[in-house]
């Protein structure tokens, strides 16, 4: 009897223990939010900071955690998030004022990749500016690729650079479907679009109906072309006598066509099975002119001219005098050279003999 009853006093002690224990963590807990707040403030205060408290911080997510917002979220495989609502976006991620609303980074693969099977693989739309900008600190600004074929170029710091594969095809394109500019290129003191082939044409410009090549400038050259052992500008026709190669066209004072030699070649080269020049016009060359024989002289000399061996002068008289004709023409050759004109006879008064320096 002694410990029967000692061991159900032992149990009903415990039990009672427990129960005040049991009271003393979980007692607040069990009772209602109504409770608590006719209790007052200070109650529900006291519960939801013990509630705080015991509850465990959150950690980044990992593989297999759902994502977590304002939490730097790691993984080891691929997330992929799949839609099949057809023509909306499978994620739309929206910053306002000036955040940024999808950002990729990398540290030597691609920062942001976009694939499609026939749309547009990247698509950048703006209002008011620019839709796709690329900024390239010490690289290329953007780059596109037609084809699987990479670019040999290496080091490049173009904004715009523009590959393809394709040997009939243009690696840059630009279309204007209203009718204006398809490419322009500005620039405050160099070029403002420069062509270069290592064989074959630099630059090329082809039109149905209109101009293939149109250079223009306020005050300095509208087309220039500079080679080291090649031709310059070239102009080719094949429209028979309806088509001209090459036109050079003032509609003011000035020159329609300039060709200039600085090391001893021509300065323009004409030449044909039939005719080589034609000149519509006036024509007017700066070694030519008049000289005066004065009277009671038979001679005229003309100084400052350059004449070689292969130099011919031609003279005649202007006028009609009779008895008087040119005798013959002497030169001394050189830089400057010179020539004298030598008439049949001594004139009476002063006569006046044009001539022209060829070769």
């Amino acid at each position: 009897m002694t410990d029967q009853a000692s061991t159900t006093d032992q149990a009903s002690t415990t039990g009672q223990v427990g129960k005040k224990d049991h009271a003393r963590r979980g007692g607040a807990a069990r009772r209602s939010r109504r409770q608590l707040l006719a209790g007052g403030g200070g109650a529900l205060t006291a519960v939801l900071a013990a509630e705080a408290l015991t509850r465990p911080t959150a950690a980044a997510a990992a593989d297999g955690d759902p994502l977590i917002l304002g939490q730097i979220n790691t993984e080891t495989a691929i997330t992929q998030l799949k839609s099949s609502s057809g023509a909306g976006p499978a994620l739309i991620c929206e910053a306002t004022g000036a955040g940024v609303g999808v950002q990729g980074n990398s540290d030597s693969g691609d920062g942001v990749r976009a694939v499609s099977v026939s749309g547009f693989g990247v698509r950048g739309f703006s209002d008011s500016g620019t839709a796709v900008f690329g900024l390239g600190g010490r690289g290329e600004g953007v780059q596109g690729r037609s084809g699987f074929t990479p670019s040999s170029a290496s080091g490049t710091r173009v904004g715009v650079h523009g590959v393809t594969d394709a040997a009939a095809e243009p690696a840059v394109w630009g279309e204007n479907v209203a009718g204006g500019t398809g490419v322009l290129g500005t620039t405050s003191f160099g070029t403002g679009v420069s062509g270069l082939s290592e064989t074959g044409k630099g630059v090329f410009g082809n039109s149905a109906s209109g101009t293939g090549v149109l250079g223009a400038s306020a005050d300095g050259t509208g087309v220039s072309g500079f080679t080291t052992s090649g031709t310059g500008v070239a102009g080719l026709t094949d429209s028979g006598s309806a088509g001209n190669a090459v036109v050079g066209k003032s509609q003011g004072t000035g020159v329609g066509v300039v060709g200039v030699s600085g090391f001893g070649g021509a300065g323009v080269l004409a030449s044909g099975p039939k005719v080589a020049l034609q000149v519509q016009g006036p024509a007017v060359f700066d070694r030519s002119g008049v000289v005066t024989v004065a009277a009671g002289k038979s001679t005229a000399k003309n100084t400052g001219i350059a004449l070689t061996a292969a130099s011919l002068v031609l003279a005649t008289i202007q006028g009609n005098r009779a008895g008087v004709f040119v005798q013959g023409v002497t030169l001394v050759t050189g830089s400057p050279g010179s020539f004298t004109i030598h008439l049949n006879k001594i004139v009476s008064k002063d006569l006046k003999v044009a001539w022209f320096a060829v070769n």
